[in-house]
């Protein structure tokens, strides 16, 4: 405690060493003088000490908080009670003084007072209560956002307030109870305004401890986010409704497969079968018309259906290991033909460094290749078309592979190369009459190199020729690896006498499938359902089972599965092949799951197929 003992003229005669303690003056500093006029400095209210004189004057006692300074000068603030003693005569004789530092008491006062006005203009919600929870204060915000005035809230829990039938209890009150457990909180929850419209609120919730570790008080931020949820929520219906819609279009892609696949099987099938039974001489280049006319069909829907998968998601690239330069070299010689019609030199160079066993995907990555010479060999006549393949990068475990296709062929318009790789595009508006196809080809080529994260680079000079150029990372086999080897072609002469089960509900498919497969001296049994499928395999022995995948009733995959479900290890190891005009990547792992052994896409060309 402090205290000071002045005469009646405000003079000090006595202080003692606290007082020194607090204000760094001595008595000697102080004695025979008055005590405003040492501790006053220049932000000092001089007002306050006159008054207080003046007090002491009229015999009356006082109270004042001062700002003053030390003897070094700092700002100290005061509390100074001044009690007036008086002689016989009822004159001022002395003041007693006890003088209290209430520096930090001021400090937080105006601490208190900043954040107060911060909290009243805050745009954000604010809201004190007691430690039970019940609202003391809210800012104008608050207000604002509810609603409801601090009278309305004093005393109430604003979860309480708020709350609707389709509020989150059960989140409210985990918040409640972290509180208590003096754990701060923060939560979104559905509210409703006093006006009935429903608000999205964000709830942050601070407990204030006391000096004794007790929850004191508890000082919660609310932020209005309904704008921010309903964004989310469009979000979330957007995905929605863009899975539904690629399921749409999957659906969409299995079907259009499957329904046009099916009669071309036909007409491809008996194509095959009619130019086989010896025709007349005058009817042999009709049929190579409609058997050219049928598989370029196939062609262009193969391009519509690989884009469309390409677009939907639907495909995906395998990682299998393969022979690069057997592939390349076969590619060669399927086009030579084509080449040899327009006059041109077909050539392959190829880098023997390159390692003999690459990991990718061969059939997506012929695909590219034949697209890129294809275009060449059309768009070129009497000229020259290679394809060149080497080795850029050799690493361990990776090898990055440079391919190039070049022809001397018409040509690409300097203004036109930057738009050949959009669907539906040629170069010129005369080439899909003049030279055919749909504009999808590039297009393909640069969506499956992107798979394979890979960029195409075209060089053109009109009237002069066109490269196309990519590299793509191939991974390669690790040591001890399994290396592949070309499966050994069985003469149709090994499947003599061999009984076969063909399960499909198309009559025309049953008839294709018949005139091919009797050729080769098999012995054919035909089931039009899976049901009768079942039956039929209870009841023989078969060597192998065609499969159709859409058929009425139980479809391919669950005849399969209940096939295997069958006790006894026929049925464990029976082959079966599905038959499927879908090309879906989806109804590739649906193949293995089902337990089939594998699968023929249709249309089925004999000149190209292999059973195994």
């Amino acid at each position: 405690m402090v205290w000071s003992i002045n005469d009646a003229h405000n003079n000090v005669t006595w202080v003692n060493d606290a007082f020194e303690k607090i204000t760094g003056f001595s008595l000697a500093d102080l004695q025979g003088k008055p005590l405003g006029d040492l501790i006053s400095g220049p932000e000092t209210d001089w007002s306050l000490i006159e008054s207080a004189r003046a007090l002491t004057q009229q015999k009356q006692s006082f109270t004042v908080d001062l700002l003053a300074y030390r003897k070094d000068k700092r700002p100290i603030w005061l509390s100074i009670y001044n009690t007036v003693v008086l002689n016989d005569e009822g004159k001022v004789e002395t003041e007693v003084e006890i003088i209290i530092d209430i520096t930090e008491k001021k400090k937080a006062e105006e601490e208190l007072q900043v954040l107060s006005l911060v909290a009243s203009k805050s745009n954000t919600g604010v809201t004190i209560a007691n430690e039970k929870g019940e609202i003391t204060w809210v800012n104008k915000a608050l207000e604002d956002l509810t609603g409801y005035s601090l009278e309305e809230l004093r005393g109430k829990i604003l979860g309480d307030v708020l709350s609707t039938t389709e509020t989150d209890r059960e989140t409210i009150l985990a918040a409640r109870g972290k509180a208590f457990n003096k754990q701060a909180s923060t939560i979104e929850v559905l509210a409703l305004k006093k006006d009935g419209t429903p608000v999205w609120l964000s709830a942050s919730n601070t407990p204030i401890i006391n000096a004794q570790g007790q929850l004191e008080r508890q000082v919660e931020l609310i932020i209005d986010i309904t704008q921010r949820k309903q964004v989310e929520k469009e979000m979330v219906e957007a995905r929605e409704q863009a899975i539904q819609l690629s399921e749409a279009k999957e659906m969409f892609l299995s079907v259009m497969s499957h329904e046009i696949r099916t009669p071309l099987n036909a007409v491809i099938g008996m194509t095959h079968l009619l130019l086989e039974n010896d025709p007349l001489p005058s009817q042999i280049d009709d049929l190579n018309i409609l058997k050219f006319s049928g598989e370029n069909l196939l062609n262009i829907i193969n391009d519509i259906l690989d884009f469309t998968k390409i677009e939907t998601g639907n495909l995906e690239l395998e990682t299998v290991p393969f022979d690069l330069h057997t592939l390349s070299v076969d590619i060669i010689n399927s086009l030579q033909v084509n080449a040899s019609k327009r006059g041109n030199s077909l050539s392959l160079s190829y880098d023997d460094r390159i390692p003999e066993q690459l990991l990718g995907d061969k059939t997506r990555l012929y695909q590219i290749i034949v697209n890129l010479l294809g275009n060449a060999i059309k768009f070129t006549d009497k000229g020259k078309v290679e394809l060149m393949i080497k080795l850029q990068e050799n690493e361990k475990k990776e090898a990055l592979i440079y391919f190039e296709m070049m022809d001397t062929g018409i040509g690409i318009p300097k203004d036109k190369q930057s738009y050949i790789f959009e669907t539906f595009t040629q170069a010129r508006t005369d080439i899909s009459r003049k030279y055919g196809g749909t504009g999808l080809g590039l297009a393909i080529t640069k969506k499956l190199l992107k798979l394979y994260q890979s960029e195409i680079n075209v060089e053109s000079t009109e009237g002069k020729g066109t490269k196309f150029s990519f590299s793509i990372n191939f991974h390669l086999l690790s040591k001890g690896a399994k290396l592949v080897t070309t499966p050994k072609v069985i003469s149709p002469n090994g499947f003599a006498d061999k009984k076969i089960l063909v399960v499909d509900d198309n009559e025309v498919n049953i008839l294709i499938a018949k005139r091919f497969l009797s050729k080769w001296g098999l012995v054919i049994d035909f089931a039009s359902s899976g049901e009768e499928a079942i039956n039929k395999i209870v009841e023989n022995v078969y060597d192998l089972v065609f499969m159709d995948i859409r058929m009425p009733g139980i479809d391919g995959f669950d005849t399969t599965r209940i096939i295997r479900d069958l006790d006894g290890e026929y049925y464990k190891k029976l082959p079966i092949i599905a038959l499927t005009a879908s090309t879906l990547h989806n109804e590739n792992r649906k193949f293995k799951e089902s337990g089939m052994d594998g699968h023929i896409l249709k249309p089925f060309n004999p000149e190209g197929s292999r059973l195994f």
